[in-house]
C-alpha cells in the first residue's frame, strides 16, 4: 500500500464527523477504471477501518442510484480517465450527490472534475468542485503544508511534505459566498 493512499485514508478519517467515532464508516468508492489503483486505494481504507464499497459501474454511468447515496458516510469519486466529453457523470449521478453532501455526507473527488466543469459539463457538482481548471502538467513535485495550516485535523498523522509524482492542474482554488475552501497543501 503507498503512503499515499495511507494518507488519503487518514485524511478521510479526519473530514467524517465526529458522531461516527467508534462507528463503521461506510465509504463508496465511484471509479473511473476499476483496476489495482482501485483495489489499493480500497485496502488502504479498509486497513483505517473503513468498509468500503465499489460502485458497480465507472462514474460514467453513476446515476445516483447504482448505489443509491442512503447509508454511506463518505463517496470517494475517482475521475482520471473518464474526464472525456460523453464520459462525465450523467446529471441524475450529479444531482444526487450534490443533494448528499448538503445533507452532511463527505465527498472527496479529483481534479479531473475542475476540466470538467471548465468544458461546461458537471455543472450540478459545482458547488463541489474547489478549483479553478487553467491547464495541468506533469511532473514530480512536493506538496507542502501551508504554514498557518500545520495544525489542521486533517494534516495530522500527514508528513509536512510529500513527494508526489503525478498529472496536476494549474488553477486557483475557487471562491464561494459560504464555506470557502481552505488550502492546506500547495506545490512550490
Amino acid at each position: 500500500m503507498s503512503s499515499t493512499l495511507r494518507w488519503l485514508a487518514l485524511a478521510l478519517l479526519a473530514l467524517l464527523p465526529a458522531r461516527l467515532a467508534g462507528a463503521q464508516i461506510e465509504v463508496l468508492v465511484i471509479w473511473d477504471d476499476n483496476n489495482a489503483d482501485v483495489a489499493a486505494l480500497g485496502q488502504a481504507l479498509g486497513a483505517a477501518g473503513m468498509s468500503v464499497t465499489l460502485s458497480p459501474t465507472s462514474e460514467s454511468s453513476y446515476d445516483g442510484t447504482n448505489p443509491a447515496l442512503g447509508g454511506f458516510d463518505a463517496v470517494v469519486h475517482l475521475n482520471g480517465s473518464t474526464f472525456g466529453a460523453g464520459d462525465e457523470m450523467p446529471q441524475a449521478g450529479q444531482a444526487a450527490l450534490a443533494a448528499w453532501t448538503k445533507g452532511g455526507g463527505v465527498f472527496v473527488a479529483g481534479e479531473w472534475n475542475a476540466y470538467e466543469l471548465s468544458e461546461g459539463r458537471m455543472q450540478d457538482l459545482d458547488d463541489l468542485i474547489l478549483l479553478n481548471y487553467n491547464g495541468e502538467f506533469y511532473n514530480a513535485t512536493t506538496m507542502v503544508d501551508i504554514p498557518a495550516q500545520s495544525g489542521h485535523p486533517i494534516l495530522a498523522n500527514v508528513p509536512s511534505s510529500i513527494a508526489v509524482d503525478s498529472s496536476f492542474t494549474q488553477g486557483q482554488v475557487r471562491t464561494f459566498a459560504s464555506n470557502p475552501p481552505v488550502v492546506l497543501m500547495e506545490d512550490p
